[in-house]
């Protein structure tokens, strides 16, 4: 019996640090990926005009600068986040990093709605874990080939998945809204923050 009990906790004890070690791989695999976009999204810009200014492609076409899917970069500052949004919301994009939903606007669009999905909570990735921490007047930034464009976070509710009407346009703003599972751990609801693009 005893020896019985030693084996079952030898087998126990491999089985959690195989897990430890799976999980492991997996976070540095994603960070691997993280930083490819990164990367590529950097190599956009710079082969534009230089470091630090908006990409666009030849003849000033900002589409022409499109590469490995990307459709730029969100930088939260409050919430430390920092991260590539990829071309579509897709479960294979969202895996992998943020993703922009499709059929909304482009950024430049005046008076238009974008909305960038994430994870909020991830095996892999932060992604959009603390978003809920945002709070009116906190700054949002989002590069893309076309500019860059900063907005305010102006409110945060929480809605049903099929409430889609809450990233339709609204009078006077250009708006953002940053779109995530709700609560933590699940996917009954969604929490969105949103911002209006400053001028």
């Amino acid at each position: 019996m005893k020896k019985t009990v030693r084996r079952l906790g030898t087998v126990l004890i491999l089985a959690g640090l195989l897990l430890l070690f799976c999980l492991g791989e997996g976070h540095l695999e994603n960070r691997k990926a993280q930083d490819r976009l990164m990367d590529s999204f950097e190599s956009i810009r710079a082969e534009a005009h230089g470091p630090g200014e908006p990409a666009t492609g030849p003849d000033g076409d900002a589409a022409a600068a499109a590469d490995d899917g990307l459709a730029g970069l969100l930088e939260i500052p409050k919430i430390d986040l920092q991260r590539p949004v990829l071309d579509g919301a897709t479960p294979e994009n969202l895996d992998l990093s943020l993703g922009s939903i499709s059929g909304l606007d482009d950024p430049a669009a005046e008076g238009g709605s974008l909305a960038i999905a994430g994870h909020q909570t991830h095996v892999f990735g932060e992604y959009f874990s603390r978003i809920d921490e945002l709070e009116p007047g906190d700054r949002i930034t989002y590069e893309t080939s076309s500019g860059t464009y900063t907005y305010e976070v102006f409110r945060s509710l929480v809605v049903y998945p099929h409430e889609v009407s809450v990233l339709d346009r609204q009078d006077g703003i250009t708006l953002l809204s940053l779109v995530t599972c709700w609560p933590k751990h699940s996917s009954a609801q969604r929490l969105i923050v949103q911002a209006k693009q400053l001028d």
